[in-house]
């Protein structure tokens, strides 16, 4: 019998890459811009989230590498040479024990990603999950997880350990998790957020 193919039909982006920034003076930056500023409530259980005002060189650094990295993997991922992007929003996380940030997406953006500031030992993971989880759950119901080959075409979540001076980015309506921070004495840190396209005219 002859062997059939099988095509690959759709895939996820995900880019990750290292940074070069002075992580110690951002953890001292966002120290203190936590007790000056007050929490809101949004994808955090717990923890500490907030706009970043902050106009510190060093976020404008990290403003300025985000978008160096984020302008080639839009083109590629979008498909669109003429794609422009601009930050939309960012924000601030601090996790402290058992903290952590609920399943969600993010509306009204092209591009969305993290940067990692602190990432002590046990301190979570940032997990991605397929789009269509709900479908794949049949199959994870049906054969038991032990009796279950995991591969890209079944596979429900995809899990990172995060590592300080990090940077993910990835498409806006993928839904992530980042699960509880289990180290009881230290916090993590991260900064979150969204890119938009600048609609221009003139081509």
């Amino acid at each position: 019998m002859k062997e059939g193919l099988i095509h690959e039909l759709f895939r996820v982006p995900l880019y990750e890459t290292q940074l070069d920034l002075d992580t110690k003076k951002l953890l001292t930056i966002c120290t203190k811009f936590r007790k000056d500023n007050k929490s809101r409530d949004m994808s955090n259980f717990g923890g500490y989230q907030a706009i970043l005002t902050s106009q510190h060189k060093e976020v404008k650094q990290l403003t300025k590498d985000i978008l160096t990295h984020a302008q080639p993997f839009a083109e590629n991922f979008i498909g669109d040479k003429k794609l422009w992007l601009g930050v939309g929003n960012i924000w601030l996380n601090i996790n402290g024990h058992r903290h952590c940030n609920m399943s969600h997406s993010h509306p009204m953006a092209d591009i969305s990603g993290s940067y990692y500031v602190k990432t002590p030992k046990n301190s979570g993971q940032l997990i991605f999950q397929h789009p269509v989880i709900d479908v794949l759950n049949y199959y994870y119901y049906a054969t038991g997880d032990k009796e279950m080959e995991l591969n890209n075409w079944n596979s429900r979540t995809w899990s990172f350990q995060p590592k300080e001076n990090t940077l993910y980015l990835f498409p806006s309506w993928l839904k992530h998790v980042v699960t509880p921070n289990e180290n009881e004495t230290e916090e993590r840190i991260s900064i979150a957020f969204n890119l938009q396209h600048i609609v221009n005219e003139v081509y």
